[in-house]
């Protein structure tokens, strides 16, 4: 039997099991960060598909705490942050994306998603857009989200609602798109159509907030009180602090028992804590209004005409309030605030029937943001007129119109910035 190999000593053998134990185990301990990053990762993915944001962005983050330098985390995040509002967020996310993997499609394409979902953009974008839909991208379901909330914030509610019926055409069983053509649809006055949305998100997602909320919100919107009390209940039993949940519950108590002492108790407690909120200052003088305390109406109403003068319901009943108290020198200035907001409100609507036909013109959203400055409501007019520049960065009046407001907040630094893009389109000098 001399032609056998001769077999490894007892001792020998011993120690290759020890050596290939320490190298599997150091392979393996080598091999677990980026198996852990991968499980995050991977996790990140369902949850922002659920929609649930937050948890998405922990396991992103606790990724990019281990490693800075993973782009495709960078690149999730971007998304995650674009589809929860968070937009600057999500433009800085872009940007360390594009440091680590340099220029690429999917940062170009996520980076214009982004400028269309606040609305910005042009003709041929959505052509381009709507035409990879009609081809079956595998991106359409985002293309879809960008467009339809695109259309909600600029007033395009009837595009809004096609993008939202092309959405749930592919995805079904997604809540959001439902929630969202709810909105769509009640800004059509389409009310049966806008509670049919709201109740089909909530049967698809029963325990999400904005699904909820949306459905009590309509039910008071179609005078169905009764129904929108028992969903403001459950909601405050779970959210017993959040103002929305607070003050639908209140709305809903005050329809149905005009006496008011439930709603009042809340909308107090919510005073307590949110005291320079002009919707909850307008709720609680409304109310006292309805319970005959004309005076302490008053003081309420003032104080959210100081927050939102802008705010037509908040003028016309602190006018009311004023009458009835027979002060009518105070009252007749207040109705012409009033008259200057309805005046505003018939150019804003007729501004809006010519941006729809041409909501690609910035120069219809300097108009829009123009009426909006001019009443005060300064916050919505500087995003329309940034709206403008994602369009056109050398639009003239846009930036003329920025570099007054930053004026006279006094940021000089900002104001020269854009009066200088007002007078030099081009950078030339």
């Amino acid at each position: 039997m001399s032609w056998l190999p001769r077999l490894p000593s007892r001792r020998v053998r011993i120690r290759l099991v020890l050596l290939l134990v320490s190298l599997l185990t150091v392979a393996a301990y080598l091999e677990a960060p980026a198996l852990r990053a991968e499980l995050r990762f991977r996790a990140a993915e369902k949850a922002r598909k659920r929609r649930d944001f937050a948890d998405a962005r922990g396991y992103l983050l606790a990724n990019l705490a281990a490693d800075p330098t993973r782009a495709r985390d960078h690149f999730l995040l971007a998304r995650v942050a674009r589809q929860s509002g968070a937009f600057e967020d999500a433009e800085e996310q872009l940007e360390l994306c594009q440091k680590w993997e340099g220029a690429s499609a999917r940062v170009a394409f996520e980076r214009l998603l982004l400028s269309v979902q606040q609305g910005a953009f042009r003709r041929y974008t959505e052509i381009q857009l709507r035409r990879r839909i009609e081809e079956g991208d595998v991106e359409s379901v985002e293309i879809l989200e960008a467009l339809s909330v695109g259309c909600l914030v600029t007033y395009r509610f009837a595009d809004a609602l096609g993008y939202l019926s092309k959405w749930i055409e592919l995805t079904p069983d997604n809540f959001q798109a439902h929630v969202w053509r709810s909105k769509a649809r009640e800004r059509l006055s389409d009310m049966p159509g806008a509670r049919a949305d709201a109740e089909r998100a909530v049967a698809l997602a029963p325990t999400n907030f904005s699904a909820q909320l949306n459905l009590g919100q309509v039910l008071t919107k179609s005078n169905e009180f009764q129904e929108a009390e028992k969903v403001f209940e459950q909601l405050a039993q779970r959210y017993p602090r959040d103002p929305l949940v607070a003050m639908g519950l209140a709305q809903a108590k005050s329809k149905l028992r005009p006496e008011g002492v439930e709603a009042a108790r809340i909308l107090d407690d919510l005073l307590t804590q949110y005291p320079d909120d002009s919707p909850v200052l307008l709720e609680r003088g409304r109310l006292a209004l309805q319970m005959g305390e004309t005076a302490r109406a008053e003081s309420w109403l003032r104080k959210a005409a100081e927050l939102a003068p802008w705010e037509y319901q908040v003028q016309y009943t602190l006018l009311q309030s004023l009458r009835q108290q027979g002060k009518l020198t105070d009252a007749d200035q207040v109705e012409e605030t009033v008259r200057r907001l309805e005046e505003a409100s018939h150019r804003l609507h007729e501004f809006n029937e010519k941006f729809k036909q041409e909501p690609y013109n910035p120069s219809n959203h300097c108009a829009i943001a123009r009426i909006l400055l001019e009443v005060g409501n300064h916050k919505e007019a500087v995003r329309w007129l940034q709206a403008a520049l994602k369009i056109d960065s050398n639009q003239p009046l846009a930036n003329l119109l920025l570099a007054d407001y930053y004026d006279k907040r006094g940021e000089p630094g900002k104001a020269a910035r854009y009066r200088e893009a007002a007078l030099n389109p081009n950078g030339s000098g």
